[in-house]
């Protein structure tokens, strides 16, 4: 059925070249048909030149990374396709992929496992920028790169949300302080909390005379986020 979804390819010898290149790389039985898949269940108003895209980025990254890193971005891209609709997103979504199965193979596996709730409230120029910061952070260090795109470091969620949405705690720390002064007529002391790997709550916190707020609330941005926090 993927071969019959084929032959409605636009650009069907391209896409040939990338079940071969599949073939080539020696990945295994699984990752071939795990591409055929995808190619059967292609979007009709997706430009087959990103399914193609897709099929050589797991050749490249598998050689790099393994078969099964391969296999897990045939799935993963699945769930978060219609999230990569933006111009450019996919392309950076696999060149960041690539980077780090160059950089840190040991590592792709658990990036590509968290795409889905990474991509959630962001595009694929944030995921690369992610990417990019944690292979930075690591020092070259396998360990610290497990830790980061596993999400257990809680360098990568600071990262992750403030590289997406710039610190927004203290662009409007003084706008607060001003807000909530003229409301109780008392200076308050403010504490930025600290990203942690999950989710920070939408809510503020108040502890020894300490008002704490996140440095970002997740899926609010801009205008949104200025609301909230004011």
């Amino acid at each position: 059925a993927a071969l019959q979804r084929a032959g409605a390819i636009d650009h069907l010898a391209a896409w040939d070249e990338a079940v071969h290149d599949l073939f080539g790389a020696n990945l295994g039985h699984a990752v071939v048909l795990g591409f055929l898949r995808l190619s059967e269940q292609w979007p009709a108003q997706r430009s087959t030149a990103d399914l193609i895209a897709i099929g050589h980025a797991a050749g490249d990254i598998g050689r790099g990374a393994g078969s099964r890193a391969a296999h897990g971005l045939l799935t993963e891209l699945s769930k978060v396709l219609p999230r990569l609709a933006g111009a450019g997103d996919l392309t950076a979504v696999l060149a960041a992929l690539g980077q780090l199965a160059d950089a840190g193979p040991e590592s792709v596996s658990l990036a590509i496992g968290r795409l889905e709730p990474l991509l959630a409230h962001a595009g694929g120029a944030d995921f690369s920028a992610w990417v990019s910061a944690g292979l930075r952070a690591s020092g070259g260090r396998a360990s610290r790169r497990r830790a980061y795109f596993a999400l257990d470091d809680p360098l990568s969620a600071r990262l992750f949300a403030v590289g997406r949405t710039g610190d927004d705690f203290a662009r409007l720390e003084k706008r607060l302080a001003a807000t909530t002064l003229a409301l109780w007529n008392r200076k308050p002391r403010f504490r930025k909390l600290a990203m942690a790997p999950t989710p920070v709550p939408r809510r503020t916190s108040l502890a020894a005379g300490f008002i704490g707020l996140p440095e970002t609330l997740p899926g609010f941005e801009g205008e949104a986020a200025d609301f909230t926090y004011l």
